[in-house]
């Protein structure tokens, strides 16, 4: 199982960024001076600090605020003139937060290409044509998650069916008698018997990542398409472009990112990704079409 844990920290492994520990002491403040700057050029992984005064622990939010990105520390309970502090914390090139948008954005781009599948039921109500997807209409709450994630750029619609009130084997007669309206509303233009069962066959995107132990469901061969992706994306903020001439002047320049080793480019790991995709077993998304009525069909009831 791949958790967004483990695709932070390959993604880390590919742009050799690791947060290190620092450790800045004020032997004597001068209680007067607010905020407090680190003096770093790096900033500060998010809630990674540990502040204490005369070696009492201090409360984010209550004594002091922080500014992870600025490496500022603003006081609230000011000490006074003296008071030895230390603050740890981790640097890192880039944040947590930063790579985790990343993964999402690589995550987001792989529907439709890459896709799950899935079922939704509907019992059809007597005299009701309009049911929304994301409602209680839909029998399977997980499916109901799925409409809601995106609207209706995170699905689509395979083929449909219906079981008539009473079948007990399982014999679905295809239906296409029906439209889509806004993000997750279906409209059925030819109606059909209270009691009967709906079935839609569907495509959607995975399910986003939040927490760190949050297990993705992409498929394993598919998981490099993310990391690699979140790799391109964050060196394209951070990297300068540059021409491939200088690549060897780079290799073990101080000037390097990260310093005294050759970063990739963005677009280095953008053809990997394409590379990947082309490799990959993917099966197209078929979609049956719908039988739109004419005027005059609307309304009628068979």
């Amino acid at each position: 199982m791949t958790t967004l844990a483990d695709l932070r920290l390959t993604v880390r492994r590919n742009v050799a960024d690791f947060p290190k520990v620092v450790v800045d002491t004020i032997p004597s403040y001068d209680g007067t001076t607010n905020p407090i700057n680190t003096g770093k050029d790096l900033p500060i992984e998010t809630q990674s600090e540990t502040i204490t005064v005369n070696n009492a622990l201090q409360t984010r939010g209550v004594d002091y605020t922080i500014d992870y990105d600025a490496r500022q520390t603003t006081w609230l309970n000011v000490p006074g003139a003296g008071a030895s502090l230390v603050m740890r914390y981790k640097e890192c090139v880039y944040k947590t937060e930063q790579i985790d948008d990343a993964i999402s954005e690589g995550q987001m781009i792989l529907f439709p290409t890459l896709y799950q599948r899935g079922v939704a039921t509907i019992t059809i109500r007597n005299l009701v044509r309009d049911y929304d997807l994301a409602t209680a209409d839909v029998n399977e709450t997980a499916m109901r998650t799925v409409f809601s994630r995106y609207g209706h750029l995170g699905f689509r619609r395979l083929r449909s069916s219906y079981l008539p009130q009473g079948n007990t084997d399982q014999a679905y007669v295809p239906f296409t008698r029906m439209w889509f309206e806004g993000e997750t509303k279906l409209h059925l233009w030819e109606m059909r018997d209270a009691g009967d069962l709906l079935r839609l066959e569907f495509a959607y995107a995975f399910a986003p990542l939040v927490l760190a132990t949050d297990v993705t469901d992409v498929p394993a061969p598919a998981i490099p398409l993310l990391t690699e992706w979140a790799t391109s994306v964050i060196t394209l903020k951070q990297e300068p472009i540059r021409g491939r001439i200088d690549t060897a002047n780079v290799l073990q320049g101080q000037f390097a990112n990260p310093p005294g080793t050759m970063m990739q480019t963005s677009e280095d790991f953008r053809f990997r990704v394409e590379q990947i995709r082309r490799l990959l077993n993917i099966e197209a998304i078929l979609v049956e079409p719908l039988d739109m009525p004419h005027r005059w069909e609307v309304g009628i009831s068979r």
